[in-house]
């Protein structure tokens, strides 16, 4: 067996093609799962984050607040989601049909949980 074979370069080829093609769905899949976390959450007490998705990433911006840094969010579940740049969690909540209808929000020992509201 000889690496330098025809056959082994179109093997490798080949696995190259497939790799790219399975990244590519994955990627596709990606985006079309975060999109259905974007929108607006109210905590109540004047707490709104908006989730936004730029690519494959989803962010979380407080809004009300002047120059609120929007903070990338990383999934650890599903349907939950934490905050690397501060120790935070959010988890979305679904109805039967699985549409995300709110959140529960938690930091610092404390949880809040919020509905989800038109833009």
């Amino acid at each position: 067996m000889r690496f330098s074979d025809p056959y082994w370069l179109v093997i490798g080829l080949l696995t190259c093609v497939v790799l790219v093609v399975v990244w590519h769905r994955h990627d596709v899949w990606q985006r079309t799962a975060l999109a259905r976390f974007v929108g607006r959450y109210d905590f109540g007490t004047g707490i709104v984050i908006a989730i936004t998705r730029d690519g494959g990433s989803l962010y979380a911006q407080r809004e009300g607040i002047p120059g609120a840094p929007t903070l990338q969010i990383l999934p650890e579940a599903p349907l939950a989601f934490f905050w690397k740049a501060m120790d935070a969690q959010i988890r979305f909540t679904i109805d039967a049909g699985s549409v995300v209808t709110g959140a529960s929000f938690s930091q610092g020992g404390q949880s809040l949980t919020g509905k989800r509201v038109n833009p």
